[in-house]
């Protein structure tokens, strides 16, 4: 199993506001960590997605760039469904 990044953009914003190109950076990273993932028959564990689809899984602080409680049981709960999926797949 491999793990790519979710979005930052706020946190950086705000501590480095002059690096312009992380959006672009992200998404080469994650299409990278993808790519590597197929190449090597791995799991995707596909955090980005996740947390795209739930922004409320960031910590609400401005300088926090970690998952909040619920951010974390739901990286947990996306852990073991794929953990899951791939046993029942042998």
């Amino acid at each position: 199993m491999i793990l790519n990044l979710y979005d930052l953009s706020d946190f950086f914003q705000v501590i480095y506001p002059e690096w312009k190109d992380y959006p672009e950076i992200l998404d080469a990273y994650n299409k990278v960590i993808a790519l590597v993932a197929k190449a090597n028959g791995a799991k995707l564990i596909d955090v980005h997605t996740l947390f795209e689809k739930n922004p409320s899984f960031k910590s609400t602080e401005v300088r926090e760039a970690h998952p909040n409680d619920a951010g974390h049981a739901a990286i947990a709960n996306l852990l073991e469904c794929t953990l899951e999926d791939s046993v029942e797949m042998k």
